[in-house]
């Protein structure tokens, strides 16, 4: 897990497709590309920052799932307390290719 001032990221890496969070407010999946054995990800909105994981090289699907987001968009709208939102990114290797697919939309 990679936590923050913001909102922490849990990566898992899986054997499969996992099922689908009931609790996820959004999700996507997509092919995931590691050639060099390193999944670099950088903090959204150019902070700048990021953190490197290892990861076997390889063909991977990935799925993006989002949790508290619209606690979130309130909470910033009243400019109060700290975020409720957190995101997990599971991967699992890929199969065959496949296109971006939103599962769930917020």
């Amino acid at each position: 897990m990679f936590g923050s001032e913001d909102a922490p990221l849990t990566v898992e890496v899986l054997d499969g497709p996992p099922e689908l969070s009931p609790d996820a407010e959004s999700a996507g999946e997509f092919d995931l590309l590691v050639p060099s054995g390193e999944l670099v990800m950088e903090e959204s909105g150019g902070g700048g920052g990021e953190t490197v994981e290892p990861l076997p090289a390889g063909e991977w699907r990935a799925r993006w799932s989002g949790f508290g987001e619209r606690a979130a968009e309130q909470r910033e709208e009243q400019h109060a307390g700290s975020r409720p939102d957190r995101y997990l990114l599971q991967i699992w290797p890929r199969r065959s290719p496949g296109p971006v697919v939103i599962l769930r939309g917020y």
